[in-house]
């Protein structure tokens, strides 16, 4: 999956800054929960060969996306 951030440039999710993401979720281009999933995939394409992650909450982290932008909102990041 990829994303527009300036119109002109395509960037992939795992290339997006927390600002360029919060940008897109504000836009209604992107939700929390594709940014979660796009992660959790590529995590779970890449961590065999870098094992990087010992402990990988997927489910934690899925049911958790859907409140992301309220939480930022509570603590008025966004």
């Amino acid at each position: 999956m990829s994303a527009q951030t300036d119109g002109s440039t395509t960037t992939t999710l795992a290339e997006l800054t927390a600002l360029e993401a919060l940008t897109l979720f504000e836009r209604g281009e992107l939700s929390p929960l594709e940014l979660t999933r796009d992660c959790l995939a590529r995590i779970e394409r890449h961590n065999p060969i870098v094992n990087a992650f010992c402990h990988i909450d997927g489910e934690g982290a899925l049911n958790a996306a859907p409140n992301t932008i309220q939480d930022m909102r509570q603590l008025q990041i966004a």
